[in-house]
């Protein structure tokens, strides 16, 4: 009769252990709504000719910044996926030569950011959903609050992932320091941390809605100054 009874134990939790198993698994292999349209998106565009344009308009605001008193641009965020696209090779290298096809999302004040991890039956989607501000008590400073980590749809602890955002970020002369609020890592990201004496670049507006995101500021040159708050920019229109 004990035979019998652990036979059994271990039957059912053999079966248990199995249904845990594929639970996990079809957690896994959750996609979020947000990186099927986008997926679907990018399927039907150039992409190669989409993300040209927008490198031609990155370039045209960069050359704004360095020789205009005033900048402002406003990306949409198709746009932006076609651009992550072309780049997702970089991207690739930058996490461990294992992501592929980033996309990205804005839904009112908040952004959705999804890399594809690994291949085939192994594949999962890790995904961040953030917000973004400019924060006026610091010039050039950006605040990047973490909402949520997820593979699939199971939260996952994102401290790799943030230590490479850090040390991405500072490959590009980015300054970024972590700490947390309410329980959710923010990231303060402070820019033009290179700039010189004779020129004085400011963010003045960083704007994440209605699909698009949107920044402007200002550049002086010589002695002339730039001022620590600037005007009120309206909606994206």
């Amino acid at each position: 009769m004990r035979r019998r009874t652990g036979r059994r134990s271990a039957i059912l939790l053999v079966v248990l252990l199995s249904a845990a198993a594929v639970v996990v698994a079809a957690a896994l292999k959750y996609e979020p709504p947000f990186y099927v349209a986008a997926e679907r998106a990018a399927a039907s565009v150039d992409l190669a000719t989409q993300s040209s344009r927008l490198m031609t308009r990155v370039q045209g605001l960069a050359n704004d910044v360095a020789t205009k008193p005033e900048w402002d641009a406003t990306f949409e965020a198709d746009e932006l996926n076609c651009f992550l696209e072309e780049y997702a090779r970089e991207l690739d290298e930058r996490l461990g030569g294992t992501a592929h096809a980033p996309r990205v999302a804005i839904d009112g004040d908040r952004v959705s950011l999804g890399v594809r991890m690994g291949s085939g039956l192994c594949s999962s989607v890790v995904w961040v959903e953030l917000r973004v501000w400019l924060v006026r008590a610091e010039p050039n400073c950006l605040a990047v609050e973490i909402e949520s980590i997820r593979a699939g749809a199971i939260p996952v602890a994102g401290q790799s992932i943030l230590d490479r955002v850090t040390e991405a970020a500072r490959g590009s002369n980015v300054d970024v320091t972590w700490y947390r609020h309410g329980g959710k890592p923010v990231g303060l990201f402070r820019v033009f941390t290179d700039q010189g004496r004779r020129t004085t670049k400011q963010l003045l507006a960083v704007r994440v809605e209605d699909g698009r995101l949107r920044v402007a500021g200002r550049t002086a040159t010589d002695a002339v100054g730039v001022p620590a708050a600037g005007p009120s920019y309206g909606p994206i229109e």
